[in-house]
Formats: C-alpha cells, structure tokens, sequence
C-alpha cells in the first residue's frame, strides 16, 4: 500500500514538471503574438509615467486599439506589481530589463500557467480523490490550450488560474469555510475585471454563499457579503471602471462590437454563428476519450446527488462555451478559464469507472486510461512546443515551400496571411481573367 502511494505521489510530481516544462519550453525565443504588444505597451506606460491607470488610450498600442477600453485591467496590474517586485532583488537587474521587460512578462505567463496546473491537481482531488487527480492532471498536463497560454504575454494563463481557484475555494466540502468562501468571491471579482465576460460565471461564490450558510437569513446575508466581495476585487482590478465608468464601458461596446460584425479568419467567411468551429476546436484538443470520461462524471455526481459540484464544474464551461458559440467570432483563447473544469470532470468520471476494481488493477487499467487521456492533445502540443516554439517552424516551412514551387512551376504563387478577406479578394479578382492555378 506504501509502495502505491508513493507511487501516487511520484506521477503527481511528474505531472507537475512535464507540465512546467511544456509551459516553458522555448517560451524565450523570437517568435511573436500580435496581441504581445497590448501588455507591453500599458505596462510599459504604467511604468514610465508613474500613473497607474490601465486605460489602454494612455498606452502605445496600434492605432486600431487605441481608444478608452480598460480590457485586462487586473492582469496589467499583476503584470506591473511583478515587475515593480523583481526591482527589489538586484541579482534579477538584467533578466528584468532584457527586452524591456518582455522576457520577464513572457515568464509570468509559464508562472501563472504551471501555478494552474497545481491547481487543478488540488480541484480534482477535491472532486474525485487521488485517481481523479492523476486522470484530470494528465489531461491538463498536455492540454493544447493551456500550453498555448503559457508562452504568450496574454492573460488567459493568469485568469485560469483565478478561475480554477475560485471553485476550488468554493467547492461543497467539509473544509469550506465563510472565509474560503468570500476569499473565492474576492477572485471572481478580479476575474471580471480582466475580461468582463466573465460575469456568466461570477455565480460561481454566490451559490457557494447560499450553500454554505445554512439558515435564510444567514443564508441571504452571505450571499450579499459575497457580492460585496466581487464588487472589492473588481473595483481592486480595474479602479478606472468606478471612477471612470463611461470609459470602461465604451471598452465593453468596443469588444461587443467586434464579436458581432465578425474578425476574419477567426470564424466563418460567409459570418455564421461559430458554434461548429468552436465543437470541432474542442473535439480535436480535447479528444472523445476525455470528453466521454467528462460524461461520465457528471453522470456520477449527478447520482451521488453532489448537485453543487456538478454545477460547479459542468456549467461554466457550458455557459461559456454556449455564449461563445452564438457570437460570429471564434477565439480560442476565450475557453482558457473554464476548460479545466471540464478536464476535473473527466479526471472524475475516470475514477468513477475504475472505483470497482482492486487496487492494483485500478492502476493498471488507470495508466492505459491515462495514455487514451494524453493521446489527443499531445499529437497537437508536442508539433506546437517542437516546432513552432522552438523556431524550427521557418525552416521547415522554407523547405516546404520550395518542394512545391518545384512541384508546380507554372502556378501563380501568393505568399499571403490568412488574416482578413484580402487574399480571398486577390483569388476573385484573379479568376476572373485566369484559368491559371494558384
């Protein structure tokens, strides 16, 4: 028994730093994220002037953005209070100031990340014990999106984080407390004020509250605390919605206005509804296996009667995901916060499948589950981290580009990036005089 709970302990461990390693694999190099320069540019202003509002106006983002929108407002401030910190230790000087912070904010990005990853090793024992752990582990370990995440200067690594925290905080346990509670509400708060969508699941803590306080009155009077501390970590992440309210919802009509007119090519040319592009985006990352085993967990905490945690787990993604769905833009990135709630889930459905079996079995058929698990993910985050990370990418696209330009001589050939109805416009108005293939 000793034996195989060191055993347990080990694969948690591993988890853990194959898990950082892929996050931070590479995360250094020359490759570029267009949106990159919006940290940059707001930290960099907070830092050069003094002034501390994350108004993205004040900041030298491109021309396109630079409008009253206060759009990552709690993560600009993680970003910028970590930096102010590692001033404080001068043997970090010159790792600080490399690129003028970016290497810094790149690395923030794997901390917030693997910090994520733990995380969901803590909800996931939580929900299901030890064997959840591992299943839920080994599926975020590998997972596209959470990959993806860490090695861009972005906040999605840092508000899944939050997000992970907060229902952990709040899950229905023994060990839940007023204090866990409203700290659970303090974070969803800080949540919403880096991206407002968020408020879909900022019931999250208010259920808890009305879980956990047993009388109504004590009930309703929680709930409001809870409320209260939302409202404190909004107004801590993005203090210029408060003062600056106006301000903060043009950012809020900026961003409502972009997700309903479309953003070539993230969706349909013809601007349908993403909810397909969006199923099939899951399907590939996530694969059926994990996707099944999630299933099977909700069917198991449905009949457990764990009602609160089912909701917990199932619904933000749900919720989330089904917003996302109608709108006619498909970004990714937009399921970071919640995708490991659907991972916790598979993890429990796995145990719940291996529960009945002995212990040594369990192990066995758990390691096979486990490979089925990473299977999916991994053939798209291995290629990811290998070669596009690691700047192996343009010689490999060189190589390939000039096979098939000895492949067909007589084409026209366009060199095009596939980020706007430009090159679909330039393939019109060549066909239309040519037979030529391109």
């Amino acid at each position: 028994m000793s034996a195989l709970r060191c055993l347990g302990w080990g694969a948690l461990a591993l988890i853990i730093g194959v898990g950082a390693w892929l996050r931070g694999a590479y995360h250094e190099l020359g490759f570029r994220y267009p949106d990159e320069v919006i940290v940059s540019a707001v930290v960099g202003h907070m830092r050069q002037s003094g002034d501390w509002d994350t108004n993205w106006i004040k900041a030298e983002v491109p021309a396109e953005m630079r409008q009253d929108q206060y759009n990552f407002s709690s993560y600009h401030y993680a970003v910028f209070l970590a930096y102010r910190a590692a001033k404080l230790v001068p043997a970090l000087d010159a790792w600080r100031s490399r690129e003028e912070g970016f290497v810094l904010y790149r690395f923030l990005s794997v901390a917030f990340a693997t910090a994520a990853l733990v995380a969901v090793l803590w909800l996931a024992w939580l929900a299901g014990g030890g064997t959840a752990a591992l299943l839920a582990g080994l599926a975020a370990m590998v997972a596209v999106l959470q990959v993806q995440d860490a090695h861009y200067v972005r906040p999605e690594s840092f508000m899944t984080l939050l997000m992970v925290l907060v229902v952990a905080l709040a899950w229905p346990s023994p060990q839940r407390t007023t204090v866990r509670v409203l700290l659970s509400a303090l974070l969803m708060g800080l949540l919403l004020a880096c991206k407002v969508s968020l408020v879909l699941v900022c019931w999250v803590p208010l259920l808890a509250a009305w879980w956990h306080g047993g009388a109504i009155v004590r009930r309703v009077w929680l709930v409001v605390a809870a409320a209260g501390a939302i409202a404190a970590g909004f107004t801590l992440g993005v203090p210029g919605a408060v003062l600056q309210p106006a301000k903060f919802l043009h950012g809020v009509d900026y961003l409502a206005r972009q997700y309903s007119r479309g953003h070539p090519p993230h969706g349909h040319i013809w601007g349908a509804r993403v909810g397909d592009i969006e199923f099939n985006y899951v399907v590939a990352t996530v694969g059926w296996v994990a996707l099944v085993l999630a299933l099977v967990g909700a069917i198991a905490l449905w009949r457990r009667r764990q009602r609160e945690a089912l909701a917990f787990l199932l619904l933000p993604p749900l919720v989330l995901g089904g917003y996302f769905a109608t709108q006619l833009v498909f970004f990714e990135r937009n399921l970071s916060p919640v995708l490991p709630l659907l991972l916790v889930l598979a993890g429990v459905g796995g145990a719940a499948l291996l529960g009945p079996l002995a212990l040594r079995w369990r192990w066995i058929a758990g390691g096979g589950l486990g490979a089925l698990v990473v299977a999916a993910p991994l053939r798209i985050t291995w290629p990811l981290v290998a070669h596009e990370f690691s700047s192996r990418c343009p010689d490999a696209r060189s190589a390939f580009d000039d096979a098939l330009r000895a492949k067909f001589p007589d084409s026209r050939w366009m060199d095009e990036p596939l980020v706007g109805p430009g090159v679909v416009t330039k393939l019109q108005d060549h066909f239309k005089t040519s037979q030529q293939p391109v």
